[in-house]
């Protein structure tokens, strides 16, 4: 635990779902800078990218 409380969160991102949108970015940035793309078939690279993001409950 950080010791700061969610609503400190609030001061940086507007709702949820500019919170989501910042985290979407950043693992997105940080999946494709690792991804090679061009050592597979762009579906095959597209898959591979969507289970890296799939989120398990």
């Amino acid at each position: 635990m950080v010791g700061v409380g969610h609503s400190a969160l609030y001061r940086w991102v507007k709702n949820r779902e500019e919170l989501v949108d910042l985290l979407s970015e950043v693992v997105v940035e940080r999946i494709l800078l690792r991804a090679n793309a061009g050592d597979l078939e762009w579906r095959a690279w597209l898959t591979r990218l969507a289970w890296a993001m799939h989120v398990r409950p």
